[in-house]
């Protein structure tokens, strides 16, 4: 972190409130006792950003002879940007690897100099760049790098929620070659492992057509209406993603709803992992092994993209014994994959 910086930091946090102005000497006095070089165009520059972005203070004739500048910070005090301690500071680290993958690169510029600031209190308390090198928030992906989307497009769609209007896209289905003009209703933008999605509602002749979710990689343009967005009567972000998301989409058990009872026999290692992150709250382990040293597990679990994956890469660890079309999915799988793999 730069000595430039840190020292935006620290003139933030020496000032005080009007009338107790701080002058350039006593600021560079400040500066040299925290072991910051000093320099009078240095602190005038920071002052003066700290004047324009913060709101500080600033009076041409102060002190006794009238010939000094002051800054302080206005009655009302300075913003919320008060001291930051080494716990806080994580936090916002660990945000920033969280909500940048989400948000157009403008909404986060609102909040850099915070994460900035935040790299320098780690920077201070530890070796540097110590803390911030140890930790990482990684996607549940498969490996694959996610979609492709465009900040303008995204920018749009987090507008249009924003201000509860109609957004026009240009839409490029899976299946085809040129975009599609679409008006349409955003309801919301969910996340899940390598996709950003629009849920959305398009109306025809007055009638709701949907609601649906589509992947904003496949986006390539969107402009914001001047009209006002409607959505279906009693539709609810949550209830949509428990029983509609990705059912037909990913929908080996479309016909059972969103959840489902599932019976599973694991081998004991992998039996050890399900019992440290359960399928459900109400997973049961029955107490007595299979002959084979296999344990049966039963719980309630949700259709979900995940859970498929999850029971792919177990592998023969696991065998599905409930529900049976479940079980005739994974036998099916299992023929398929021996027959394109065998010699």
């Amino acid at each position: 972190m730069s000595q430039d910086f840190l020292k935006h930091i620290f003139l933030f946090n020496a000032l005080e409130r009007v009338p107790r102005y701080k002058t350039i000497d006593e600021l560079n006095k400040a500066l040299a006792a925290e072991g910051f070089s000093r320099g009078e165009r240095s602190v005038q520059r920071i002052m003066a950003f700290l004047v324009d972005q913060y709101g500080v203070a600033y009076i041409d004739k102060y002190g006794p002879h009238k010939r000094a500048r002051g800054w302080a910070w206005p009655k009302s005090g300075a913003p919320s940007l008060g001291p930051m301690d080494a716990p806080t500071a994580l936090v916002y680290e660990i945000a920033a690897q969280l909500v940048k993958p989400l948000l157009p690169d403008s909404y986060m510029q609102s909040l850099d100099w915070e994460f900035k600031r935040a790299k320098a209190v780690i920077n201070q308390v530890g070796r540097k760049g110590s803390v911030t090198k140890k930790i990482r928030v990684v996607p549940r992906t498969l490996g694959r790098l996610q979609g492709q989307v465009d900040q303008k497009v995204l920018r749009t769609l987090y507008e249009a929620l924003i201000q509860g209007k109609q957004v026009e896209i240009d839409y490029v289905s899976l299946e085809g070659a040129t975009p599609k003009t679409h008006l349409t209703n955003p309801l919301g933008i969910i996340t899940q492992l390598d996709s950003m999605r629009l849920v959305h509602a398009k109306e025809k002749d007055g009638e709701f057509l949907g609601p649906a979710d589509w992947p904003i990689q496949r986006i390539k343009k969107a402009r914001l209406s001047t009209e006002k967005a409607r959505e279906p009567a009693g539709f609810d972000l949550d209830q949509y993603l428990e029983v509609a998301s990705f059912k037909k989409t990913f929908g080996v058990l479309e016909g059972l709803g969103s959840s489902f009872k599932l019976e599973i026999l694991l081998k004991p290692k992998t039996a050890r992992y399900i019992e440290e992150r359960p399928f459900s709250e109400d997973q049961i382990k029955v107490a007595k092994p299979e002959p084979d040293g296999r344990l049966k597990f039963k719980a309630t679990v949700k259709n979900t993209r995940e859970l498929m994956t999850q029971l792919k890469d177990f592998g023969d660890d696991a065998e599905v014994l409930k529900p049976p079309r479940l079980r005739k999915y994974f036998r099916e799988l299992a023929k398929a994959l021996s027959e394109q793999y065998g010699d």
